[in-house]
């Protein structure tokens, strides 16, 4: 129940952060149409938040994180993770970015066949999980069982056994059936 009503919170306050930026937003966004050309104005965001911001404001972090997302979607994962270790760096003590960026460059490692460094950001991630506040078993199911598919494809199938029954014990506790659903039919795969 609380992180239903996390959630909740979380989405007001983000309708209230949208009707106090949708101004600058608008303004920004006309200024940075670029057309066919989909994720360049990120440095022309940047120029102009420069000149407005503090220089330690979280902007920065959501540019380069921003950056990031559009990258990986279109498949340039190297460059996508340059951008992401450059928004973690910026980031505090902000506990959620963190692991969110921690699986999207794991995810991007994996995508590029990274195993190795996709198994670190992964670990880094499901350590930042156990430092939040809130139960994230879906997120924590992912990791664990990515992990397990790394560890399976190094030919490591006891630690990858590990993983999956680690993944397989949060789905139940957190009484999800789709998340128990999805647990169990990576196993039959």
């Amino acid at each position: 129940m609380h992180s239903v009503i996390a959630a909740a919170i979380r989405e007001q306050k983000k309708d209230i952060l949208y009707d106090e930026t949708r101004p600058f937003i608008e303004r920004l966004s006309e200024e940075l149409d670029f057309g066919s050309q989909w994720g360049q104005g990120y440095k022309k965001a940047e120029d102009i938040w420069r000149k407005t911001l503090p220089e330690n404001s979280v902007r920065f972090m959501e540019i380069h994180q921003c950056r990031g997302e559009c990258l990986m979607m279109s498949e340039q994962y190297k460059e996508a993770i340059e951008e992401y270790i450059k928004a973690l760096s910026l980031l505090n003590s902000q506990v959620w970015p963190r692991i969110e960026m921690a699986s999207d460059i794991a995810e991007c490692y994996l995508m590029s066949e990274d195993l190795a460094n996709a198994k670190i950001y992964f670990m880094q991630a499901l350590n930042d999980l156990d430092k939040w506040e809130e139960a994230e078993a879906g997120m924590q199911a992912h990791i664990l069982l990515n992990l397990c598919e790394i560890e399976k494809h190094l030919g490591n199938r006891m630690e990858s056994e590990d993983y999956y029954q680690r993944a397989l014990q949060d789905a139940q506790q957190s009484g999800d059936p789709e998340l128990i659903s999805i647990v169990r039919t990576y196993k039959t795969q």
